[in-house]
């Protein structure tokens, strides 16, 4: 019996499978080939990366997995491949937290470039904040410690490059407003400052809801909105003080033809006085519309007036005196 007892229990104990590899390292290395490849189709559909910047990120991604295998085969116990794994999966994150950076950086020195109303040095200026925004991002994704910590990077990083580029393009959509309202053929210069007062304000209301903009979402609507603001103030396509100012000429202008018709004159007479009113009268809407300060087009319409009620109407008509006299 004990024999067999013996027997029994050697028998047990060698058919205990050994299994040819280890399920915890087999699974570690499917959950990195499953990462990596999310990352590369990730890296795939990012905008602004050119083709070998695509393949170059793939590339590390593929190292990363190489390196991340290599050290969970190394690994003596579960918590040694776990932590090979976690290594694995954050130098990949941080590789598609790279690519997303190049990505959205590019795309918005592609938006600057295209902005109309920046001069060439603001579009350089602006870029330029980009890629310094850029790299702040890079350095806190290398820096991360955490897949947590990489995803925060990234985001803070895009908002970042989204906010730059929503500047430009207010900078831009404020530009174009103000040569607008400058090369309004009709407005006094005041006038001018007034509109561009409010060009400035909105300009000003956006920047303010850019910079407290929270995520990509908020700083794209604080963008949109605050170009459309722009764009929406009006340029008058008239002055209100040279058309106040007109008005004025035209009435001091009626109140002295009405006094040529009540007049004593002949009908000819009449209409040589009014055509010397008429003189004044344009004489004065010249000088108005050639005005360019408040001050002016005010100077301008008082001396019209003056002009106008200095035609002289002869209490008595010459015609009708000669004939008197000839009689």
């Amino acid at each position: 019996d004990v024999t067999t007892a013996q027997t029994n229990g050697e028998k047990a104990i060698n058919a205990v499978e050994i299994p040819t590899s280890s399920k915890t390292k087999n699974d570690a290395n499917s959950d990195l080939d499953n990462t990596a490849d999310a990352a590369k189709k990730a890296i795939d559909k990012t905008s602004g990366l050119t083709a070998d910047q695509k393949q170059t990120a793939k590339d590390q991604i593929d190292q990363a997995v190489t390196d991340a295998k290599g050290n969970i085969k190394n690994a003596s116990d579960n918590q040694g491949v776990a932590n090979a794994t976690d290594a694995g999966k954050l130098a990949i994150d941080k590789v598609s937290a790279n690519a997303a950076i190049d990505g959205a950086a590019k795309t918005k020195a592609n938006a600057i470039d295209n902005t109309n109303g920046l001069t060439d040095s603001e579009k350089q200026a602006a870029k330029s904040q980009v890629a310094t925004d850029a790299n702040a991002a890079k350095e806190a994704i290398d820096n991360a410690d955490s897949n947590d910590a990489v995803t925060t990077a990234v985001n803070n990083g895009t908002v970042a490059i989204n906010k730059d580029a929503a500047n430009a393009a207010i900078d831009g959509a404020l530009a174009e407003k103000n040569n607008s309202i400058d090369t309004a053929p009709n407005l006094t210069d005041e006038e001018k400052q007034s509109v561009k007062d409010q060009a400035n304000k909105a300009a000003d209301n956006a920047k303010s809801a850019i910079k407290t903009a929270q995520d990509n979402d908020a700083v794209k609507k604080a963008q949109t909105d605050g170009v459309n603001n722009i764009n929406g103030i009006t340029v008058p396509a008239d002055s209100g003080v040279k058309k106040n100012a007109k008005d004025a000429i035209d009435k001091a202008a009626k109140t002295k033809d009405d006094a040529i018709d009540a007049s004593n004159l002949t009908a000819e007479e009449k209409d040589t006085l009014k055509q010397k009113v008429a003189g004044e009268v344009k004489t004065a809407k010249d000088n108005i519309d050639a005005a360019t300060k408040d001050a002016d087009v005010k100077t301008a319409q008082t001396n019209g007036e003056k002009a106008i009620k200095a035609v002289e109407i002869p209490t008595s008509s010459k015609t009708k005196n000669d004939a008197n006299s000839d009689l």
